[in-house]
Formats: structure tokens, sequence, C-alpha cells
């Protein structure tokens, strides 16, 4: 079964464009070439239309297609060395997350 994980981030004020930079040069493309990656999504929040998104500011979602191939991603070595360079930028709590399986897609 296809899973997505969702990771609500804590981006640390005036770290926006390098973690977005982090993301987008480094560390999407050593995912996107692991075995069963799907996609990476990383969204900024931009408004709250019901509850308290607070202090989550930014959403990661990385999909494959096993969560044990997810997994494999989270043990390598390049996951190992770059998510470090991501967490520099978080504070706080730092992230939260929820694993899913896909049940509908289109």
């Amino acid at each position: 079964m296809p899973i997505q994980l969702h990771c609500d981030l804590q981006v640390a004020s005036g770290h926006e464009a390098e973690i977005e930079r982090v993301f987008t040069e480094v560390f999407s493309p050593a995912m996107a070439r692991r075995e069963g990656f799907v996609e990476v999504r990383f969204l900024k929040l931009i408004t709250s239309y019901k509850g308290n998104p607070e202090p989550w500011n930014y959403r990661l979602v990385i999909g494959f297609e096993t969560e044990e191939l997810r997994q494999a991603w989270a043990a390598c070595d390049d996951h190992q060395r770059l998510w470090p360079e991501m967490e520099k930028h978080l504070t706080g709590e730092c992230w939260q997350g929820w694993l899913y399986g896909v049940a509908g897609a289109r």
C-alpha cells in the first residue's frame, strides 16, 4: 500500500528561505533517488480555516510505495547526513508526524 508521512514542522523565524533552499537543492533530490519514492512536498502554511495550527508553520509530505521503503530512506546514510541540515532550521518541538495509507487518489 502506498503511504504518506505528514510531518508538521516548526521552522524558526528568519530561517524560511534557507530551509526551503536546503529542501529544494539537497534534501528532496536525495530522497527522489531512493527505491520506492513516489513524491515529496514542502508546504508553507498560509492560513487556517478551522483550528489553531500554531506553532506548526510548514508541512513535509513524503510518499513512498511502502512503509518499509520509507524506513529504508530514513535509515540510509543520505538521510542521516541531510536531515540535520533541515532540522537545524527548526525550533521548539521541531516536528510531529502522522503516517497515512493512501486510501484513494486521482
